[in-house]
């Protein structure tokens, strides 16, 4: 399984990820634009998940870093099964660059990037929803 992902024109509204068959809301700009990335992860056979960008007040954006979405980014979670959407931000003291979703027995596990996952250092430990 792999979700697809498609980008529509400047009129856009809907969704930009499509999970399955079914749309998933994505957030979006003052112009319609959307604020994810146009690829996804499927953490497991049930659970996909997608970076977000447009977090431009977060107080560790670093605006000379030029990036579409920004550089400090949160995540899209999709559960297909429930089709339920969740979204992850960082809080003020934390900047994931990168950041990275695993699950672990019953929780998800948030990496702001790939070096903190090698040290298994989360930032966020949530339950999975059920």
């Amino acid at each position: 399984m792999s979700p697809e992902a498609l980008l529509q024109g400047p009129n856009w509204i809907g969704a930009l990820l499509w999970v399955d068959g079914d749309p998933v809301p994505v957030p979006c700009d003052q112009d319609m634009g959307p604020l994810c990335e146009q690829f996804a992860e499927w953490l497991d056979d049930r659970v996909v998940y997608a970076e977000l960008g447009g977090l431009w007040d977060h107080p560790l954006h670093d605006p000379v870093k030029i990036n579409l979405l920004g550089d400090v980014r949160g995540l899209l979670i999709w559960d297909a099964s429930q089709r339920v959407r969740h979204i992850e931000l960082p809080h003020p003291t934390e900047a994931w660059r990168s950041p990275i979703l695993l699950a672990s027995g019953d929780s998800w596990r948030i990496y702001p990037d790939g070096e903190a996952r090698r040290q298994d250092h989360p930032d966020r430990v949530l339950p999975i929803p059920r």
